[in-house]
């Protein structure tokens, strides 16, 4: 599977003399710790634990703006802090090696939210308010039931097939990330050197 994945020329260092690039805790906000260790667990689940305990995901992209724009554009914002010097490194890696999950639908894990169908989000919405709770003030929820039922609803991240016309959109068109844990070199095609705008 071709991959795309962003990093400071520190990391590309790494990778150079270690042969390998395994993720950081350090460079994650505090405010989305949980979600990411959230992703951890979903990766030991559906790839496999990591060989390094305690280990962080490496993440990238499958497609950055959709099938027709896969490669994450260097011109765009936010790719590191505007004026760093990175590299955007093109990958080969085993299928078997990789978590895909909506780019879209990860913000509902960021912003603890419930990922909603058509037909349930209103009941989910009405059950919250009977008990005096609310998503935008009641965190986390302490009903234990309304908390399975938003963190089930979650696994709807990595159904790629998965449809919602309000939400998602076509296949083709959204963003598709990847975690996997770690980079080897030799998975490594290319190396882009860019500065972040």
């Amino acid at each position: 599977m071709i991959l795309w994945t962003i990093q400071t020329l520190d990391a590309h260092r790494e990778l150079q003399v270690r042969g390998s690039l395994r993720g950081n805790s350090e460079s994650i906000d505090p405010v989305f710790r949980e979600p990411y260790e959230w992703m951890i667990e979903q990766l030991t689940r559906r790839i496999g634990p990591p060989d390094l305990a305690g280990a962080w995901p490496v993440w990238a992209w499958k497609q950055y703006h959709g099938q027709t724009k896969p490669r994450p554009n260097l011109r765009s914002k936010g790719l590191l802090p505007k004026g760093s010097t990175g590299v955007r490194i093109e990958l080969d890696v085993p299928d078997e090696k990789v978590l895909l999950f909506d780019f879209l639908l990860w913000h509902f894990i960021l912003n603890d939210r419930y990922l909603s169908t058509s037909n349930d989000g209103e009941t989910f919405d009405h059950r919250l308010i009977r008990i005096g709770q609310s998503f935008c003030h009641t965190k986390p929820l302490t009903d234990p039931d309304l908390l399975r039922k938003v963190t089930d609803s979650w696994e709807r991240v990595f159904d790629l097939g998965w449809n919602e016309k309000d939400i998602t959109g076509p296949l083709e068109n959204r963003g598709i990330q990847a975690t996997l844990w770690r980079i080897d070199s030799s998975m490594v095609r290319t190396v882009t050197e860019f500065t972040a705008n």
